[in-house]
Formats: structure tokens, sequence, C-alpha cells
């Protein structure tokens, strides 16, 4: 999947989200499943690897337009600074792990609960 492709996929991810009122109900839960050891250490093995690369390669970049909008649309539904920051987070690793190639199953299990409308957070399920 190329760059492009990844971004305009997230521009509708980001619309079914956002759509998904269960994402807004429990905030705090949420919040504290992301920030459990078992999500947030495989966040960042994540980052690093991508980061790795992108020092490696030619990186096409996040946008930056598109992050900030996500930021702002979760913050909106959410009135937390933290998740909005957490989802644009998500959002810019997935387009720099496409940017430079980098896959993983965990990764494939983020963008898949993205597709399904879900915030991921806690284990994600990487039966795929």
């Amino acid at each position: 999947m190329k760059k492009f492709e990844i971004v305009e996929k997230l521009e509708n991810i980001s619309k079914a989200i956002l759509a998904n009122e269960d994402n807004f109900s429990q905030v705090d839960d949420l919040l504290d499943d992301r920030d459990n050891d078992v999500f947030s250490t495989q966040w960042m093995v994540e980052f690093d690897n991508v980061e790795k690369l992108k020092v490696s390669s030619e990186s096409l970049g996040v946008d930056d337009a598109l992050l900030e909008r996500i930021f702002k649309d979760v913050f909106s539904k959410s009135s937390s600074s933290e998740l909005a920051s957490y989802v644009s987070d998500d959002f810019g690793l997935l387009i720099d792990a496409v940017s430079v190639g980098y896959e993983s199953k965990w990764l494939t299990a983020l963008w898949d609960s993205y597709v399904v409308g879900v915030i991921p957070g806690g284990e994600i399920d990487m039966q795929r």
C-alpha cells in the first residue's frame, strides 16, 4: 500500500472511529488500556523499529494536516487531549510504517482495530 492510499484510508477510518460512540463513552477506561504495559510497551517497540528505518531510508513523512484534524476531531468528541494525542500518534505511526515498508503482526492488528471503528488499547488480537 502506498502512502497516499493509507492516508486516504485513514481519513475514512477517522470518520468510523468518530461515529462509534463506544470509543468515547468510557474515555478513562480506554486511557487506562492504552497506558497498560502490554499496549504501551509494544507501541514503543513498533515506534522504535519504524524510527530506525526512517533514518536509513527516504521516509515520505507524516501528513501533519491529517494528524492535526484527527487530533481536533477526537478531542472534540472526547474532551481528552491525551486520547486525541494517542489516536493521532497511532495514525502517524501507521503512515510512517507504510512509508518505510515496515510491517508487523501488531501493527496490522492496530490497523484492523481502527478499520472496524475501534480505538485500540490493552491487548490487541493478532490472530490475523
